[in-house]
């Protein structure tokens, strides 16, 4: 308690209120949110969990074990707390998925994913196989499972949403 006492009255002495300007001060919501992403990232996994679930998110069906993979893909994302369920709500929700995001080819990039997924494929492997451009087949994967171009690594996000519901998905778009 003395040291701190000690830190306010130097704090004191070496306030000087003329350096006050008559101006409002700029206000930096971008570095703001970068504190509060940074800030975000470096809460554990368990206890990041803990204040996602306080959001009363639609996620309580998802086991534990689920849930903390999700929170490991999607916390390096978000910048608020609040930014959880609209960039995660894919693993327990059915998206809606807006054709004007598919590409022209998606037709035969979702068959190729379809196919691969029921063989075991790595889906790493099917653009090279079918010629198609990697960026655009898994731009077309992604928004067919998760609705959306911005999402957690989509490798990872089939893995937990798992084949079954992932090929649902893709065979719903087709």
């Amino acid at each position: 308690m003395v040291g701190r006492r000690k830190i306010i009255r130097n704090f004191l002495q070496a306030f000087d209120p003329k350096g006050f300007q008559v101006a409002n001060p700029i206000f930096n919501r971008d570095k703001l949110d970068w504190f509060n992403g940074y800030y975000i990232r470096q809460i554990s996994n368990e206890n990041l969990l803990k204040k996602f679930e306080n959001l009363n998110l639609k996620f309580e069906k998802l086991n534990e074990n689920l849930k903390l993979k999700i929170v490991n893909l999607v916390k390096d994302r978000i910048k608020k707390i609040n930014d959880f369920n609209e960039l995660a709500k894919f693993f327990w929700e059915m998206p809606k998925v807006d054709k004007k995001l598919l590409g022209k080819n998606y037709k035969e990039h979702l068959s190729a994913a379809i196919d691969a997924i029921e063989k075991g494929t790595p889906l790493d492997k099917v653009p090279k196989d079918n010629n198609f451009k990697v960026g655009d087949f898994f731009m077309d994967l992604r928004i067919a499972v998760t609705g959306s171009r911005f999402t957690p690594p989509i490798n990872e996000s089939i893995e937990i949403i798992g084949k079954e519901e992932a090929l649902e998905r893709l065979k719903i778009v087709l």
